[in-house]
């Protein structure tokens, strides 16, 4: 089966725990452009906190942002499909964990926003020292986040839940799954849980969008059908994203890694 797309999360599976472009990923997906195949970001990213490095790689067309939330047209930079979150699940959500010590991000239109207190101090609600630079660089401050969410809850794109201990973690987890039905929950990184609207995690749906459209049985904003896609990484995952690019030294050998395990999920529906 000759492959067509490949869908690529990013932090810590495309891009190191640095958060930087490896040069042998980077020619991997050079290597697969190349060969005709398209390759598409899949990430809980917001579309404002995309990598340049990723970005300016010519041929990335598409990306799936938010968990699912949100698809893009990058060299347009529009947004393609969107699946806000519903007001009433956002007030649900809150409702649960008010009374909590936890933070919040809040995703609108591409750009992410996070309370000031964890954008001065990340670790303390859990983030890894690697990860402070990055949420300072991306996260635009607000002074009362709870507020400010609270007044948008019709716009979301997606939110974050930050909390620190694992145990809490577990126990929101359930609350909010308990409450709303609306939603799709996962967690990607240790102190969050990620929540989107419950579409945005039908990966088939997002892919098979992209390539037909909303409405059209032919392709229209991909030339042709997906043959395969990886999904965003995240606990509740299919697939073991971080074996597919491994920092090896041949490029066509990272490349046919990815492509033989995908091949070999789609016969066996299992690696």
């Amino acid at each position: 089966m000759k492959i067509k797309c490949i869908a690529l999360d990013l932090d810590r599976t495309t891009l190191n725990t640095a958060g930087r472009l490896p040069p042998a990923n980077k020619a991997a997906i050079e290597l697969a452009i190349s060969s005709g195949v398209h390759v598409v970001i899949a990430s809980g990213r917001a579309f404002d906190t995309l990598p340049e490095e990723v970005l300016s790689i010519p041929g990335i067309k598409y990306a799936v942002t938010c968990n699912g939330a949100a698809m893009y047209d990058l060299p347009a930079k529009k947004c393609l499909k969107r699946y806000r979150l519903s007001g009433t699940a956002v007030e649900a959500v809150m409702r649960v964990t008010k009374e909590e010590d936890v933070t919040y991000e809040a995703f609108i239109d591409g750009i992410a926003y996070a309370g000031k207190e964890y954008i001065e101090d990340p670790v303390r609600f859990g983030a890894t020292s690697q990860a402070v630079s990055y949420v300072r660089k991306t996260r635009r401050g607000q002074e009362d986040i709870a507020a400010f969410i609270h007044e948008r809850k019709e716009q979301l794109d997606s939110m974050d839940i930050v909390v620190k201990e694992e145990e809490k973690k577990r126990e929101l987890w359930e609350k909010i799954a308990h409450v709303t039905e609306e939603v799709y929950i996962t967690s990607s990184v240790q102190q969050l849980i990620e929540i989107a609207h419950k579409d945005a995690g039908n990966r088939a749906l997002h892919f098979s969008w992209i390539c037909w459209g909303s409405k059209v049985k032919k392709p229209r904003h991909l030339e042709m059908p997906i043959m395969m896609w990886i999904c965003c990484a995240s606990q509740a995952a299919v697939l073991p994203w971080r074996m597919l690019l491994r920092p090896v030294r041949k490029p066509r050998t990272i490349l046919r890694s990815a492509v033989m395990r995908m091949a070999w999920h789609m016969e066996y529906g299992k690696f």
